[in-house]
């Protein structure tokens, strides 16, 4: 039986998980707090989800991520950060992407 799909990114106004249960299945937003997660890895992706949601405007999406380049690398390298801590602590139930 094949692993579930855990993948981290970043949405506007979602938790940054979405899990999909099947190659057939769609991904659906799941709450951090639902998953075998440490409480640090939980308030990573709290605050990384609540970083891009601070730079997101509802009001021009097509301009809401052109913030300083710095501060897109680093949201990037956090996100990268949160993906190893994740694969780390549950990568033998899920196939993390």
């Amino acid at each position: 039986m094949e692993k579930p799909i855990l993948q981290l990114s970043a949405e506007c106004q979602c938790w940054p998980l979405w899990l999909q249960h099947g190659p057939d299945a769609i991904f659906e937003n799941i709450d951090p707090e639902t998953l075998p997660l440490s409480p640090t890895v939980k308030q990573a992706l709290t605050q990384w989800a609540d970083v891009f949601d601070k730079q997101y405007s509802l009001d021009d999406p097509y301009d809401a991520l052109n913030g300083i380049p710095l501060e897109w690398q680093t949201f990037k390298q956090e996100g990268v950060r949160i993906y190893q801590m994740r694969c780390d602590e549950i990568g033998d139930r899920y196939t993390i992407i």
